[in-house]
């Protein structure tokens, strides 16, 4: 199993080394490759993974040709997984969206860094939030694994985050995909979870 990890414009290196820290604990048996935008397809991976940052840089990194090969590549078998700002940038929300999972996201996006509540199987869970994308609409294939239970409002002051899915998956043709708003890997605690819902898209 390879794991290609974006980690190029758009991305802070302390993330970079937080995912590094990461996969080497809880799948030190993988070979995880950190890449950039150019490079995004190297290695054969099996898995790619866009964390937190700058969606639009993501994208402006990418460029439309890759971003295409990215959907031919899921829709071939690939297996995406998308935390935060990779959750925006495989929606079907902006030009520069992947368009690989059927949610839509509430705009504005701004709502800062707290701490946010989510129901996750039968718990609530305080995990780590920041600007993650709050699903407006999303198509009835979607999985919800887990709703956001608190009512963090946007820019303009809009309600709208309540019982929202925070966690989803998706298939879409042969591949998977797997999307988080919040941020369990910077959660304590919720790290092992993540890698629970992690290992499943791998099987």
């Amino acid at each position: 199993m390879t794991v290609n990890v974006y980690s190029g414009y758009g991305v802070k290196m302390e993330t970079v080394l937080l995912w590094k820290d990461f996969f080497e604990k809880h799948f030190p048996d993988i070979t995880t490759h950190f890449v950039d935008g150019k490079n995004i397809l190297n290695n054969n991976p099996n898995v790619l993974l866009f964390p937190g940052g700058f969606a639009s840089k993501f994208a402006k990194s990418l460029g439309l040709k890759r971003r295409e090969k990215i959907k031919k590549w899921v829709a071939d078998g690939g297996k995406y997984i998308g935390i935060c700002a990779g959750a925006y940038l495989a929606s079907e929300t902006y030009t520069w969206s992947l368009g690989i999972s059927p949610v839509k996201i509430s705009k504005p996006w701004k709502r800062g860094h707290h701490k946010a509540i989510i129901k996750i199987e039968d718990g609530y869970k305080k995990v780590d939030y920041f600007n993650g994308p709050v699903f407006e609409r999303w198509s009835k294939d979607i999985q919800i694994i887990a709703r956001y239970y608190d009512d963090i409002p946007d820019a303009d002051n809009n309600h709208n985050m309540m019982k929202s899915p925070a966690i989803i998956a998706n298939a879409y043709q042969d591949g998977k995909i797997l999307l988080l708003s919040p941020h369990l890997e910077k959660t304590p605690g919720m790290e092992d979870e993540l890698a629970f819902l992690i290992t499943g898209l791998f099987s």
